[in-house]
């Protein structure tokens, strides 16, 4: 009652304490504010201008709305295209006409309009962008100094490249064998990359993506002239080929990252935690309900290519790396400091936010949490197994034959689907003939009878060419099987009305195991309840709490609530229902509302309550 209390006296006192807004550059009136990086500060935090690279704007923060009186107003954000204002370049939140000078490196290979690239130097990355229907922006590096220029493509501009012409039929973007430089070969139908081979020559064979008389992309097996004799990133060098891992090796403590010298940037593998019993891929296992274990990349020797060991931890493993037994408790501790600064768990542990509304599409959703509730937390590579082969903007992170079989096949699909009238079976990894609509119809199976959230199953069928991205192949028969994504979401496998394979993803009201929903007898909750110790005596009809030393227990009735979980009719802590769950009890809701068996959303005084729970540290 008295820490009620307290919260309401400050939520009443708030404007007395927190009222001002301040902003160091200035407000909209300010001529210079976008060539100043400034801060906003008011009551909720401080929040710098910054440049969203990828989508060429900077956000600039001001006081406002502008209408409201000086007392009330805000921290809030405009965005500003900097070439509207005259300016040629984005700085690191900030506009400028300056070149912008630093160690410059070209991810794309230099000025390539039909591959959706960019350039880094050490302001950060500065993305390709399609500025309307026809003009790209496209950036590179000239003499160690990153340049930018609109160039306006004849077959329009579309996901941040140049659309490929009705007249170029075929192209190849380094104009035909040139071994020297890496890139692409390419047409409406298919996309090839310059890569190397190392499986018959450990200098490297160069596989060159080039058009062919019939105006097809195919690969064209070279060998590097003697002053260049390997086959280093897709291209000829005198330079040796080296894979490199960020961990040093096999270390199972540490999340390490795998590059190898096969294509321009990669492909790279990333250590990741999976459930030894189940298989499936996560991001954090816990000892206590299974086995865990990690998938450890690491450079295989006298070879530039990689391999990986599936390796069991001695206890939980956390973000592609294993705890030793007893040490998770204080990593959470080192975690909760850190995020209590400000700090984002998701970027905290290497990861990005995401419009929520965007979603992380083929990429995994992490259950970290974003600074805004109006985002999530995505990884940055693609998931592998999840049917597609995906095509991502920068080419390490594409999934190929060689760092996602289950998606893109092996090297007998590469070949296959050179010829436009084969199709690709990955359920029996062969090669078939005469592909068309009649093939699709029919094609599909789903093993568990369709969209059946509480029987584990996998789909067999061809993607619909609305489910799927730009580059991706249509003509692969691909499997997608149920996984949980995490203790309470899923994604189900199933076959449309028009013989396509599709999925989609729901939560699970009493959790996820082994790819499907299960029963509230089979509930998972956030936290397992201790085992009772012989010294008690009595039953609790309600939830039973850990405390220190295992000396006693506290048996809390059931509705009883705490740090947002709710004890259950199961006699277990289960984390509260977001808006929309069903629900029969006010509890079960985190806006403690429960109408019309559904749980309502937070009406903004609860927002409010639950910053200064926050900011205060209370339960």
């Amino acid at each position: 009652m008295k820490r009620g209390i307290f919260v309401l006296i400050l939520i009443l006192s708030i404007s007395f304490v927190y009222a001002e807004c301040f902003d160091t550059d200035g407000d909209l009136g300010h001529p210079e504010r976008l060539e100043v990086r400034g801060y906003c500060q008011d009551a909720s935090g401080e929040y710098g201008d910054y440049t969203g690279f990828s989508s060429g704007v900077l956000y600039e923060y001001y006081c406002g709305p502008e209408h409201y009186p000086e007392e009330d107003q805000y921290c809030v954000s405009e965005e500003y295209i900097c070439s509207d204002y005259g300016y040629s370049n984005y700085g690191d939140g900030y506009c400028t006409n300056e070149e912008i000078a630093g160690n410059c490196t070209d991810h794309d290979g230099g000025r390539y309009y039909h591959w959706a690239g960019y350039a880094e130097n050490d302001t950060g990355s500065y993305y390709d962008t399609c500025i309307d229907d026809v003009d790209l922006k496209e950036y590179y590096c000239e003499s160690g100094v990153l340049k930018s220029e609109i160039y306006s493509c004849p077959g329009g501009c579309e996901d941040n490249q140049c659309n490929i012409a009705a007249s170029d039929t075929c192209l190849d973007l380094d104009g035909g064998k040139d071994v020297y430089k890496a890139a692409t070969a390419e047409n409406d139908n298919f996309k090839l990359t310059d890569y190397c081979s190392f499986s018959e020559n450990p200098k490297g064979d160069l596989y060159e993506a080039i058009c062919c008389e019939t105006d097809e992309p195919i690969h064209e097996k070279l060998t590097c002239p003697s002053d260049s004799p390997y086959c280093n990133k897709g291209a000829c060098s005198s330079t040796k080929p080296v894979c490199t891992d960020s961990d040093g090796g096999k270390d199972t403590r540490v999340k390490g990252t795998v590059t190898e010298p096969k294509q321009f940037d990669g492909p790279k593998h990333t250590d990741y935690c999976y459930n030894v019993n189940t298989k499936e891929i996560v991001s954090e296992c816990l000892s206590e309900y299974s086995q865990c274990g990690v998938r450890e990349y690491y450079c295989s020797e006298n070879s530039p290519v990689s391999g990986y060991e599936d390796i069991t931890c001695p206890g939980d493993c956390k973000y592609g790396a294993c705890l030793e037994s007893g040490s998770s408790q204080e990593e959470e501790e080192e975690n909760e400091e850190t995020f209590s600064h400000g700090s984002s768990q998701c970027v905290f542990h290497g990861y990005k936010c995401t419009s929520s509304i965007e979603g992380c599409g083929h990429y995994t959703q992490l259950e970290f949490s974003c600074d805004s509730f109006t985002e999530i937390c995505c990884d940055g590579v693609p998931r592998c197994g999840d049917g597609v082969c995906f095509e991502h903007e920068i080419p390490s992170y594409r999934e190929t034959p060689e760092n996602c079989p289950q998606d893109c096949g092996g090297s007998g699909m590469v070949s296959c689907l050179e010829n436009p009238s084969n199709y690709w079976d990955q359920e029996t990894n062969t090669c078939y003939e005469g592909y068309s609509s009649d093939k699709i119809k029919g094609s599909c199976s789903e093993s568990d009878g369709g969209k059946s959230l509480y029987k584990y199953g996998s789909s067999y069928g061809f993607r619909s060419p609305s489910s799927i991205e730009k580059d991706s192949d249509l003509r692969v028969r691909a499997s997608i099987p149920d996984v949980c994504l995490s203790n309470h979401r899923i994604r189900e496998s199933f076959c449309t009305e028009e013989g396509y394979l599709d999925y989609h993803e729901e939560n699970c009201e009493w959790g996820c195991k082994e790819g499907r929903c299960v029963g509230e007898s089979e509930a998972i909750p956030d936290e397992e309840p201790e085992t009772i110790g012989e010294e008690e005596e009595y039953e609790c009809e309600g939830c039973y709490a850990k405390v220190e030393n295992r000396k006693f227990k506290l048996c809390y009735e059931t509705g009883y609530r705490t740090s947002d979980k709710y004890c259950s009719t199961s006699g277990r802590f289960i984390a509260q229902k977001e808006a929309d769950r069903r629900c029969q009890e006010d509890y079960e809701c985190e806006s403690n509302n429960c109408e019309d068996k559904k749980c309502s959303k937070k009406n903004f005084f609860l927002r409010i309550v639950d910053w200064f729970k926050g900011l205060f540290g209370f339960d």
